[in-house]
């Protein structure tokens, strides 16, 4: 039996943060990743909580992005590769790194948990980056 694309994009949307926040127990590659943005997250959560910085939920959309990228690289599954891969992927980090960069400047009062809060969304962004690759170009290790 065949399973349909979008049932695979709506696994895969729900499965990615279960395998970063997973790969903390495990000694993986993603763990390199999970460790610095799951401090991070924690710390900005808690600072958002205590200290009622609420304009911390702009990193939210950053998170979602990168959720529709992996949802996306399912659903498209190999039918990027080469270069037009590279520059959309590119492209993805570059928008995450220049937006949480902008968030950063912007939210005063605050920065120091937005830097925080960015460092789980670049480090997100990052680790949802490899399997994306892998599966837009249907190549898998």
């Amino acid at each position: 039996m065949e399973v349909s694309p979008w049932t695979k994009a709506v696994w895969t949307f729900f499965s990615m943060p279960r395998m970063y926040f997973g790969s903390l127990t495990t000694s993986t590659d993603f763990s390199v990743l999970a460790w610095p943005g799951t401090i991070g997250l924690v710390l900005a959560a808690f600072a958002a909580i205590w200290w009622g910085r609420f304009g911390l939920l702009w990193f939210l959309p950053l998170f979602l992005l990168s959720q529709v990228l992996v949802s996306a690289a399912q659903l498209f599954n190999s039918e990027v590769y080469g270069y037009p891969l590279f520059a959309l992927l590119g492209a993805f980090l570059l928008f995450q790194f220049g937006i949480a960069g902008y968030l950063i400047i912007h939210l005063k009062g605050s920065r120091i948990a937005a830097a925080l809060l960015s460092l789980f969304t670049v480090s997100y962004a990052l680790a949802v980056l490899i399997p994306a690759a892998f599966v837009f170009s249907d190549s898998y290790l």
